[in-house]
């Protein structure tokens, strides 16, 4: 039992102050290729896949929205299936926060527990700059966060209200791609 009180108690403190522990019934989302890069069959040059790129490859203001909405959504998927990789694959290794959560997911399916909920929606997205040689930008937001029930895996089911926050993402272009250095909230 003090087992289950060391982990309930970081979990429903990074649930509720971290806010981010979800799962949802819908399958990611997948973004459909533009008819601007989308071939043809009349043409007569071929897009290397490689050259299509999602919204969230790209080294813009707009490619840091998109890239967040993604992290949401690979946190939904994780959240909902215990399966943390993708999602860790997005973080900075620096990202306390981003351990913290994905370390409360782990934990929890680890255990024989799971997470139900309705996915975590990120919207109202704007763009600040932190730094403009990385680029580093904060990613600001509305996180609703739907009722949740936690079991976790040891006997003890935790319910967390829904709620609505601001959430930052702070994000960096490194190696080629966007990470995130750190989520927060208001």
């Amino acid at each position: 039992m003090l087992r289950t009180r060391r982990l309930a108690t970081p979990l429903a403190a990074a649930l509720l102050i971290a806010a981010l522990g979800a799962c949802g019934g819908d399958p990611e989302p997948k973004f459909e290729p533009t008819e601007s890069t989308s071939p043809t069959p009349s043409d007569d040059t071929t897009t290397d896949a490689a050259d299509v790129k999602e919204p969230w490859e790209k080294k813009t203001p707009q490619g840091a929205m998109a890239f967040t909405q993604h992290w949401v959504d690979e946190f939904n998927q994780a959240s909902r299936t215990g399966k943390t990789g993708d999602l860790k694959q997005l973080n900075d290794a620096a990202c306390t926060s981003c351990k913290t959560l994905t370390d409360i997911i782990d934990g929890v399916y680890g255990q024989g527990g799971n997470v139900k909920s309705d996915p975590w929606q990120f919207t109202d997205s704007s763009v600040g700059v932190i730094d403009r040689s990385g680029p580093r930008l904060s990613v600001t937001g509305t996180m609703t966060i739907p009722k949740q029930r936690v079991d976790d895996g040891l006997g003890e089911t935790k319910t967390f209200a829904a709620a609505k926050r601001t959430y930052y993402f702070d994000v960096a272009w490194e190696r080629g791609s966007w990470t995130v250095l750190e989520v927060s909230k208001k």
